[in-house]
């Protein structure tokens, strides 16, 4: 009795061992298929029975690992040199002018003597329509521009017009960029494995797997590749939105006020000037339509001298009658 449950330990124990290698197979397996780093395993050639080169001539994980200054848990961008650093900087500006045209032609010269181009613009307002109402022009520009330029062509906006908001911001793509290089680097390693194993199989089911695994491997790549495209890209050329508006009065900016002296102050000089706008708002109504008003000024006094000698003529009439009815009546 002793033995037989010594016996059922024993295989509920290597059941469990199996179910833990078969877990681990499949995570390492899902782990290549999401784009994760892939290296030289030494059971690979085995599995597909061929001895290839000897294994010294493969890089393990550890040795791609301190090729490329990687960790597992990413770059260190602390202990990368300020050059080496990847960052994508931004940013969007708002500028106001008086003289639109001069404006736009100074921005646009400014963009060419940094090596920018301008991506994409979009234009609003024409100054003037058939109303005969002046409408305000604004002009979006979306600008690509160098990025070790962007400082100066910062200062040469504040020149172009006057700026009313700036917001740059700046983002660190460092640990991503190095992982995905190594990543790259990896896989790269795996493709010229993958080749050489080609070379040297003779049965049709190895060599279908074998071009599978190969096709995975070269898309991850390619992703990648495109990937660190882009990023070069973004980091090389600053990506920067202008926004110019057409104004007639530049605004004033004024500073909160602090004391109550400066509050009372504040308060009444806004009150003055909202019934200083208003009687001309007021005067400018009356003069711009003072036709308009004078003709339905005379419509409705006609309308009112009609109606008052309507009712006048009704009491006249009353009053007479009724004393005729009185001596009728006698």
């Amino acid at each position: 009795m002793k033995k037989i449950r010594l016996i059922s330990l024993i295989c509920v124990l290597t059941l469990l061992l199996c179910s833990c290698g078969a877990k681990n197979d499949l995570a390492a397996s899902d782990s290549a298929m999401n784009g994760s780093n892939v290296y030289y395993d030494k059971s690979y050639d085995a599995d597909y029975g061929y001895n290839s080169a000897p294994e010294a001539s493969y890089p393990t994980k550890d040795d791609a690992l301190a090729g490329s200054d990687i960790s597992g848990s990413g770059v260190d961008a602390d202990k990368i040199a300020e050059s080496e650093r990847k960052l994508i900087k931004n940013g969007n500006f708002t500028i106001e002018t008086l003289e639109y045209e001069k404006t736009i032609n100074a921005i646009e010269d400014l963009i060419a003597s940094v090596g920018g181009y301008v991506q994409n613009s979009n234009v609003s307002g024409t100054g003037a329509i058939s109303s005969g109402y002046a409408q305000m022009r604004k002009a979006t520009y979306t600008v690509r521009l160098p990025a070790d330029d962007f400082g100066s062509f910062e200062e040469g906006l504040s020149a172009c017009g006057s700026v009313l908001s700036r917001y740059v911001y700046v983002d660190e793509v460092t640990d991503y960029y190095y992982d995905s290089e190594a990543r790259l680097k990896s896989l790269q390693l795996q493709e010229e494995q993958l080749m050489e194993l080609m070379g040297k199989a003779d049965k049709l089911e190895v060599i279908i797997q074998l071009q599978q695994e190969l096709s995975n491997v070269r898309y991850q790549i390619e992703s990648i590749q495109g990937t660190l495209r882009r990023l070069d890209s973004q980091i090389a050329y600053s990506t920067v939105t202008i926004t110019i508006r057409e104004v007639y009065e530049s605004t004033v900016i004024q500073t909160p006020p602090k004391t109550l002296g400066q509050r009372i102050s504040y308060t009444f000089s806004n009150t003055w000037d909202d019934i200083v706008d208003g009687v001309e708002d007021f005067v400018v109504f009356v003069a711009g339509n003072i036709l308009l008003l004078v003709f339905w000024g005379a419509v409705i006094t006609v309308a009112v001298i009609f109606v008052v000698r309507r009712i006048r003529r009704r009491k006249t009439k009353k009053t007479v009658i009724a004393p005729q009815q009185q001596d009728d009546n006698e």
